[in-house]
């Protein structure tokens, strides 16, 4: 729906070398540290599997960014 504006992603992660600290979703392309957007809302762990919740509102700017590939989880342990 090229008019959303909701983003909502659930990642899961395991085989970590050290429980993880935070998740956020970053601007940028692929190899390219960007700044923030958005942190994990929920970040739930089960036998040394995390699963990671994002639910965010975008801007125009943030939708285009979303479409072309720009944006991307980072995992902080």
């Amino acid at each position: 729906d090229s008019t959303a504006t909701t983003l909502t992603v659930v990642a899961f992660v395991d085989s970590l070398s050290s429980p993880v600290q935070a998740a956020h979703i970053h601007q940028g392309a692929r190899g390219v540290n960007g700044p923030v957007l958005f942190p994990a809302t929920s970040i739930q762990e089960e036998e040394g599997r995390y699963s990671l919740l994002f639910d965010a509102t975008l801007t125009a700017t943030q939708d285009s960014l979303l479409r072309a590939g720009a944006l991307y989880v980072n995992v902080h342990t």
